[in-house]
């Protein structure tokens, strides 16, 4: 889940999860299973711009274990992987729901 997602870059020692995830009301952090039919499925953060959206992807869970923190611009997101997303409720709802 998201405290091995911090803990794999090294963003979580000994502070607490509750105070570093105490995001401000309105926005919030969330995990999103890249599925097929999603419209960033195989595209990069450049081409399907998630910023446009309102969302931050913070890191990406892939499936075979490797974690890419901070992703820059070419990376891809593929079905399977799992992003760490930050931006308004109603932006990551938004993000979670596209291709169901």
């Amino acid at each position: 889940g998201l405290q091995r997602l911090l803990q794999n870059v090294g963003a979580v020692q000994a502070l607490d999860y509750d105070v570093l995830l105490n995001v401000r009301g309105g926005f919030s952090v969330a995990e999103v299973e890249i599925i097929e039919g999603h419209p960033f499925a195989g595209k990069s953060l450049k081409d399907s711009h998630p910023s446009s959206e309102g969302i931050i992807v913070l890191g990406i869970q892939r499936g075979d274990g490797s974690f890419i923190g901070a992703p820059d611009r070419e990376v891809r997101l593929e079905v399977g992987d799992v992003a760490m997303i930050y931006g308004s409720d109603e932006a990551t709802a938004r993000f979670s729901d596209l291709g169901q």
